[in-house]
């Protein structure tokens, strides 16, 4: 459908009103603002699914941010190493991915964890623990309602309500986040690294 395309090449417009196209996603500049240009769109966006389809974009370009940053060759080493020690998302007991060892070798001891990068890696990859324990959630947005919760249908005053998306929750710990908020915290923190480091 020729206005489905005419969405996707506007929904990914970089800031200065160039067309962002498949093959301009050549680094981690373009893709975190690839991410930021869809958190945009999310903020203004009420519908279910594109909301959906908008967060699933996000999660997935986050989560690649990570190992784009630690490719690229144009990165000086002393960043690359910087970068896993403040969006490490690997727990000790677990390996990096192969081609990520020498970025992590130089540190010891292990670096923390950032468990927003710890959560998007996992949702992404739908890691074991989310299958056996669920660990996300969902709840509708409510944009309207009427009534009483214990009025019953066919009566006078009946409950009435509608929903217009889901919101998402994630389990950081014991607290309950909600998806969104973890994605902008993050999209917040890659921003500031790379203006104040590159």
């Amino acid at each position: 459908n020729r206005n489905a395309k005419r969405r996707i090449r506007l929904s990914l417009a970089l800031y200065i009103g160039e067309p962002l196209t498949l093959l301009s996603l050549t680094d981690y500049s373009t893709l975190l603002e690839k991410c930021i240009s869809e958190f945009e769109e999310l903020e203004e966006c009420s519908s279910h699914p594109k909301r959906d389809y908008l967060i699933f974009n996000i999660v997935m370009g986050m989560n690649h941010l990570f190992e784009w940053f630690l490719l690229d060759e144009n990165v000086p080493i002393d960043l690359r190493v910087k970068c896993v020690k403040t969006f490490n998302p690997y727990a000790e007991e677990l390996n990096p991915k192969h081609n990520l060892h020498k970025f992590y070798s130089p540190i010891a001891p292990f670096p923390s964890l950032d468990n927003n990068q710890k959560i998007i890696r996992e949702l992404c990859n739908r890691a074991k623990h989310f299958k056996t324990k669920p660990a996300i959630s969902q709840d509708k947005h409510f944009i309207n309602g009427a009534g009483e919760a214990h009025m019953q249908c066919g009566e006078p005053l009946a409950v009435c309500g509608s929903f217009d998306y889901f919101n998402y929750y994630v389990e950081a710990g014991d607290v309950e986040i909600e998806l969104t908020m973890v994605l902008k915290a993050q999209i917040d923190r890659w921003s500031e690294f790379i203006s104040s480091n590159v």
